[in-house]
């Protein structure tokens, strides 16, 4: 095996985990594309810049959610004790 070279998943899944990779596919398509290595990097670099901005958005989300969920917990408890009188 070359050094840089992938190892497959598995023998009868020829993928290896670097395909599966979208970065990895971008990367590959801008230089059969003939993009400058400059333009990648930049291109990169904000694909992953938006990438984190998405995931703190998704995360703060479920955070939203979750206090929520316990809000509606919250009230359904004092509900259902007003009403056992």
């Amino acid at each position: 095996m070359l050094a840089g070279e992938s190892i497959p998943t598995s023998i009868n899944n020829r993928t290896t985990v670097n395909t599966r990779n979208p970065m990895f596919n971008l990367v590959q398509e801008m230089k059969i594309r003939n993009f400058s290595t400059k333009t990648i990097s930049l291109i990169c670099i904000i694909a992953k810049k938006c990438l984190g901005l998405q995931i703190n958005f998704l995360m703060r989300l479920i955070e939203n959610i979750k206090d929520y969920i316990e809000y509606l917990l919250s009230t359904a408890k004092v509900l259902f004790k007003i009403l056992e009188l």
